[in-house]
């Protein structure tokens, strides 16, 4: 597969056949300058190579550069077929050998070629190689710039197995129907040119079924732009082949119809799993939420996961309720503002600010005024300043575009002010080395031993491991530090890796009987960093760059950047 990227050496290749006299010879030059295993580069100088070559041998330089396309060497391969690719003047009777040049290399430069062609028998070619090649290819490439001439031939791409090929892999049929369906997304509304055509073959009793189910897929791909189309698929939801009234409530959640938002919802059950991530619940109220002002009559069946035990099912049931317009929830989001949760802090206040909820503004600003997170201060601060200027809350105004930001909490408000690592809190000075790093930590008791194992992206656990049983896994989640505190024992735990970050302490207790519980106590704004005790019941924690302090009864202040200790700049 070919990827545009720049080139990794610049070799001067043009300089090698600038004065030879023969495309033998031209060829004969570049041979030693062609890597064995060259996939994937192109570079400015292949432009120049194909411009010299084309003028002075024209038609032969394009006949040789097919048949050093053709002997397998990687490297000559995609050099010859980089040139051939923008070399213009193809034409029907070069399709023959265009496909076999294709098929040893699945989405390589020479479908830019077939592109060019650009007929019917070019199309099947680029999409019979598509399922191999991968959208992200030259030929999913090529295939998009031809836009919506291309969408005939997709419909038969999204027929069942049972009806195209009963020994196509599955693997390869899976990547067809998403190639298929990623085309026509490309495509966004002029995918809607044969909307009528593909709506008339779903409806059609004539039709066999696995072609009307094809065209319900292709429609469901055209997602929110299907619009008041849609409204026709709804009688295929009495459909007594559940395979075809399946398929058509899957076309008409894609499309954001307001007929299914309230069967969509009930689909979407909190958990009430304690701790952890929410899992299925958060993709159902992710799609929910998409529909926008269309599921506002779904509003009281996202109520429950106001009351769920998982505060993330909490803080997504929030957000959804705003994104679809739930004004009705309002009274209950507001309880929201005043939580020890800062995720669920700032949920009500994205909710509410969608909302436009003017008479919530008090209430806004009684909890935020001093909230202990500076970057939460300031969002609810815009947050307020739009609601009573009227303004929209932000500019997510197309119900049909993904709310990328929806559920997503990882240092959202991070701070790099005190980037020299050095702050004050009542007076004392705060500093943090990154300890060396242990997978395991241990706390020894009379029957047992308490493990603290962090093991990074590969995951950890905190767990008692007494001296006869089974060990318990208590928090199931990266554990870093183990303090003993007054009330028991508590643990950092958390995660930085990619675009996640999250960090947590819990308090464990132990019962007479001698079984221990697990109680959540602070969110910190990121994955914690060195955790340490600054006095008796009193911690600090590096966290989305503040210095925080904390005890088992939950956030008490962000310390003081200490620009005292800031380095003087030359």
């Amino acid at each position: 597969m070919a990827v545009l990227t720049a080139a990794a050496h610049a070799e001067n290749r043009d300089k090698l056949v600038a004065d030879c006299a023969t495309i033998e010879a031209c060829l004969s030059a570049l041979d030693p300058a062609i890597p064995e295993h060259e996939i994937g580069i192109y570079s400015a100088e292949i432009d120049a190579v194909r411009v010299i070559l084309k003028n002075q041998f024209g038609e032969d330089a394009r006949n040789a550069l097919i048949e050093k396309a053709r002997t397998g060497h990687d490297g000559w391969n995609n050099f010859a077929t980089a040139l051939l690719a923008e070399w213009g003047g193809w034409e029907e009777k070069h399709i023959p050998v265009l496909r076999e040049l294709l098929q040893r290399d699945h989405g390589g430069w020479i479908a830019r070629a077939l592109g060019d062609i650009g007929s019917p028998a070019a199309i099947e070619v680029l999409i019979e190689d598509l399922p191999y090649a991968g959208i992200h290819s030259q030929t999913g490439w090529a295939l998009a710039k031809l836009g919506t001439d291309v969408l005939p031939y997709v419909l038969s791409m999204l027929e069942p197995t049972s009806a195209n090929n009963e020994t196509e892999p599955r693997r390869v049929r899976d990547r067809t129907v998403f190639a298929a369906q990623w085309l026509i997304g490309q495509m966004r509304s002029s995918a809607l040119a044969v909307a009528d055509e593909w709506i008339a073959i779903s409806r059609d009793r004539r039709e066999r079924k696995s072609r009307r189910i094809a065209a319900l897929t292709g429609l469901a791909a055209m997602n929110g732009y299907l619009g008041e189309r849609a409204f026709e698929l709804r009688p295929l939801l009495r459909n007594r082949d559940e395979a075809i009234s399946g398929a058509a409530y899957g076309t008409l959640v894609a499309a954001h119809d307001p007929f299914v938002a309230r069967k969509l919802a009930k689909t979407c059950a909190p958990s009430n799993k304690q701790g952890g991530d929410a899992g299925d619940p958060f993709h159902c109220l992710f799609v929910l939420s998409d529909f926008g002002g269309n599921a506002s009559a779904a509003g009281e069946d996202v109520i429950p996961f106001l009351s769920s035990e998982n505060a993330l099912e909490q803080a997504y049931g929030i957000e959804t309720l705003g994104l679809i317009g739930y004004r009705e929830a309002i009274p209950q989001i507001e309880p929201f503002l005043t939580s020890s949760d800062w995720r669920l802090v700032y949920a009500a206040v994205r909710a509410l600010g969608r909302l436009q909820a003017y008479e919530s503004v008090p209430a806004i600003e009684k909890a935020t005024l001093d909230h202990w997170l500076p970057g939460l201060r300031r969002f609810s601060e815009i947050a307020v300043l739009k609601i009573i200027r009227h303004q929209p809350y932000d500019g997510a105004g197309n119900n049909y575009s993904p709310r990328k930001d929806f559920g997503d909490y990882n240092e959202v408000f991070r701070d790099e002010t005190c980037n020299w690592n050095a702050w004050t809190y009542n007076g004392r000075k705060i500093t943090f080395e990154r300890s060396p790093y242990q997978p395991e930590k241990e706390v020894h008791l009379a029957d047992g031993k308490l493990v603290a194992i962090d093991k990074g992206e590969f995951g950890g656990s905190f767990e008692w491991r007494p001296d006869r049983g089974e060990p318990v896994t208590l928090v199931p989640d990266n554990t870093s530090k183990i303090f003993r505190v007054k009330d028991g024992f508590l643990s950092i735990h958390g995660l930085s890796h990619l675009t996640f970050s999250h960090g947590y302490a819990t308090l464990a207790s132990r019962k007479a009987s001698g079984e221990w519980t697990i109680q959540e106590v602070v969110r910190f704004p990121g994955a914690a960093y060195d955790a340490k005790r600054i006095h008796d019941e009193t911690f600090a924690v590096k966290s989305a760059g503040y210095a925080v302090i904390f005890s088992t009864d939950g956030i008490i202040d962000v310390a003081e950047c200490d620009y005292s200790a800031r380095p003087r700049q030359e």
